[in-house]
């Protein structure tokens, strides 16, 4: 568990959390990597999003707009 959570509910509940991942040809990982950050951010009763900044040329932008 999050020890901040533990400390301070509250303060969490006030949180609106956004998480940039810089993305550049990741089309192989890039949906595990969306998988556990979902997984452990749901936990926690606070609004959030993920965005992602996609650099590249794999594909990895088709991937990230899938998993939307």
């Amino acid at each position: 568990m999050n020890h901040f959570a533990d400390a301070f509910p509250e303060k969490l509940r006030q949180v609106d959390l956004t998480i940039l991942i810089p993305a550049y040809n990741e089309k192989d990982a890039i949906r595990i990597i969306l998988d556990q950050y979902c997984a452990y951010i749901s936990e926690y009763s606070l609004p959030w999003k993920i965005m992602v900044s996609v650099d590249g040329v794999d594909g990895t932008a088709s991937v990230v707009e899938e998993y939307s």
